[in-house]
């Protein structure tokens, strides 16, 4: 998976299911994988109503950008 190299966190996702909008489609995702690139900033994750840092790390490689 691509990830940019600016960017503090990244989600991988599965495609769970496809929904025709007018003119386009919306994609509902579920998350498979997640992680943090860069060590020395924490990236904050909103979730079920409070802010937090990412925990653990993740055994996906991404691929830099650059």
């Amino acid at each position: 998976m691509p990830v940019l190299s600016e960017a503090l966190a990244y989600l991988s996702c599965r495609i769970v299911n496809q929904f025709e909008g007018g003119d386009h489609w919306i994609i509902l995702g579920e998350v498979a994988e997640m992680g943090s690139v860069r060590r020395r900033e924490e990236p904050l994750i909103f979730f079920e109503g409070n802010m937090s840092v990412l925990e653990g790390g993740s055994p996906f490689h991404p691929m830099w950008d650059g």
